[in-house]
């Protein structure tokens, strides 16, 4: 029999030997389907966007869109409308007019998935969208990237 110290040491354990599992991964995704992303946050700024990503071959390679809640602070996504579909590893969204770095309430969102996106976008001064974007993990630790053709 387990006691609850010894089940959290366990759990801690795992979470642990996956982070290290996951240091040195890097994430290939198609440039295409991140493409999309970006014009779909464009379409939805300066409301935040927001989808799910699957992989096939070890590649993120289509987003999937669920019904949604976009404001200008947070978007949302109800996880019950999510396919049964194990190809499904992520999420990304939109943090329009500010830094891609994930709130308090991503953090949380972040644990469902094992990949996480975030992508920063800003009108310039010629009036068109800049980019910036990072890649996390369930720990909202950042992980490497490859984009492919």
């Amino acid at each position: 029999m387990i006691n609850l110290s010894h089940a959290h040491i366990l759990k801690s354990s795992i979470n642990f030997l996956f982070y290290i599992s996951n240091m040195n991964k890097i994430i290939k995704i198609k440039k295409s389907v991140l493409n999309d992303c970006f014009l779909a946050s464009q379409n939805y700024y300066p409301f935040e966007f927001s989808c799910l990503l699957s992989e096939s071959n070890g590649i993120i390679d289509e987003f999937v869109l669920l019904m949604q809640y976009n404001s200008k602070n947070s978007s949302s996504i109800n996880l019950f409308n999510k396919p049964f579909d194990s190809s499904i590893i992520g999420s990304f969204h939109s943090h329009p007019n500010s830094i891609p770095y994930p709130s308090t309430a991503d953090n949380k969102f972040f644990k469902r998935f094992k990949v996480n996106i975030i992508l920063s976008l800003f009108k310039n001064q010629l009036n068109e969208f800049d980019y910036y974007f990072e890649i996390y993990d369930s720990f909202s630790k950042k992980l490497n990237y490859e984009l492919i053709d």
